[in-house]
């Protein structure tokens, strides 16, 4: 086969022309990211603006928006915005004629995650989560229909990374270090509610901005962007013990967790549907769910339903007119009262000092 030939295989490949197991499969280019960013603007319906860097595409199961930006020799980012309209399953793809040479960081923002049964208004969570993989890893990205979000990915070689980490604290290297010199090929790092979630809209922005103009000052506002980025995600692995616990649950047993924690998302107008029912579901004994569970998100099962149920409610009283007690009934609670002590548990406040303060804020800025 001669090499127009065998480009032409290649980018065949990358077609998402498979469905299995209830997930449309889109293979996922990951030897380099240049090489992934040429290979998908030769893809049919793939719309491609060199100047702004960025490709984009509209299919039956999703719309998607791609930025990058070569930052420096080895360093690269891509940002995605898509809308999921069906189930769909992202797999590593290698091109085994080109070394696989990049880590990739990921940063991925769920937002609207559309629930069933959820309000008419379209009541959303944000699901942030982290994974980092080596090069040639098999990672698997699952992503459910309806959610809407945004997907940070940074990209870098071994000697930029030993070369970061000579700006680290002891620590903070010795941190890092502990996955890059593991037998692990990936470490997934979910968000667990209450805790603190990096705020992305200044590396959002910048990578909105046209480089071509200013480009010294641009990449500089940008490299500093990146150092938050990473050392928030090293702050994270500090603060969870992540690596100390990753190892003990496979990546199998964490797919089976991501469809479970869908099934209880899906219960949050209603009430927790159990650990048995959650199991059989999902595949996992009960046993295995709550200690997977707890490995994995730092909670049971039903800690992590009721944090999902307060967020909601927490959403409704300070964007809707709609009284504590109904809020309380959407929410399954049949007692205001209880529901009132489930939310001053979980937030320090009463649902009804939250509402007079946002009232009270609102009201201010009418003058």
């Amino acid at each position: 086969m001669n090499k127009n030939g065998a480009e032409k295989q290649k980018v065949h490949e990358l077609n998402p022309f498979s469905y299995k197991a209830g997930f449309y499969e889109m293979p996922y280019l990951v030897n380099t990211p240049q090489r992934m960013v040429e290979a998908y603007k030769k893809m049919p319906a793939v719309k491609f603006d060199g100047i702004k860097q960025s490709l984009s595409a509209k299919t039956p199961a999703l719309n998607i928006t791609v930025r990058y930006r070569e930052i420096e020799e080895e360093l690269f980012l891509i940002y995605s915005e898509v809308l999921f309209k069906a189930n769909v399953c992202f797999r590593n793809f290698q091109d085994k004629s080109t070394p696989s040479t990049y880590y990739c960081l990921s940063l991925r923002i769920d937002n609207y995650s559309k629930i069933s049964n959820s309000l008419a208004n379209g009541i959303g969570y944000t699901d942030n989560s982290w994974l980092i993989f080596k090069p040639g890893a098999n990672v698997d990205h699952y992503h459910f229909k309806g959610t809407k979000g945004n997907y940070f990915s940074l990209y870098f070689t071994k000697k930029w990374i030993r070369t970061y980490c000579k700006q680290l604290t002891t620590e903070d290297r010795k941190m890092l270090n502990l996955f890059l010199n593991s037998d692990s090929d990936h470490l997934i790092c979910p968000n667990v509610n209450g805790q603190a979630i990096y705020n992305s809209a200044n590396l959002g922005k910048l990578l909105l901005e046209r480089s071509n103009k200013s480009k010294a000052s641009y990449l500089k506002k940008l490299k500093k962007e990146i150092r938050n980025f990473l050392s928030f995600f090293i702050c994270k692995m500090h603060s969870e013990k992540i690596t100390e616990r990753h190892f003990r649950v496979s990546n199998l047993e964490r797919i089976k967790l991501l469809k479970a924690e869908q099934i209880i998302k899906a219960k949050v107008f209603k009430k927790f549907p159990g650990i048995t029912f959650i199991s059989k579901e999902a595949g996992l004994s009960g046993t295995k769910l709550k200690e997977c569970f707890r490995e994995v998100y730092d909670q049971t099962p039903f800690q992590y339903f009721r944090g999902l149920q307060m967020d909601a409610a927490h959403q409704l009283i300070i964007e809707t007119e709609l009284p504590v007690g109904q809020i309380a009934r959407k929410l399954g609670y049949e007692n205001a009262s209880k529901f009132a002590l489930a939310f001053k548990k979980y937030y320090g406040a009463l649902p009804s000092t939250i509402k007079s303060s946002v009232k009270i804020y609102k009201e201010s800025q009418r003058y």
